[in-house]
């Protein structure tokens, strides 16, 4: 796991969220598949090496229907298109607060963060 990624998760863990952390897609479908609760949103960067972001959203959708999905980029260029929740790197702890509030509101609690920058 690299820094962003570290850095990140215990940012979250500091404001409530519980967070189920991994290294690779790999582990994060395995993480979701073991998990016994709702996982509210996963935050994945959109370009990895082996399975991309999108790619991992859509193959965790299948079990988890109900998980939101907040992408991070470091492209200038990268377009998901409209109603992708998505957060432009560099950012500052408080945008990724903020944008994960916005996407989940105060209810929920349940992060999974996979990213590789």
């Amino acid at each position: 796991m690299k820094k962003r990624s570290r850095c990140m998760c215990p940012f979250l863990r500091a404001q409530g969220y519980e967070v189920i952390e991994a290294a690779d897609s790999a582990e994060a479908i395995a993480a979701a598949t073991q998990h016994p609760c709702p996982i509210d949103l996963l935050i994945s960067d959109v370009e990895m090496p082996g399975l991309d972001g999108p790619a991992l959203a859509g193959r965790l959708a299948r079990r988890r229907p109900e998980m939101k999905v907040l992408f991070i980029s470091g492209y200038p260029d990268c377009d998901l298109g409209p109603g992708v929740a998505l957060l432009r790197k560099p950012f500052a702890p408080q945008s990724l607060l903020c944008k994960v509030t916005e996407i989940l509101g105060d209810s929920t609690r349940a992060v999974l963060s996979r990213s590789t920058a």
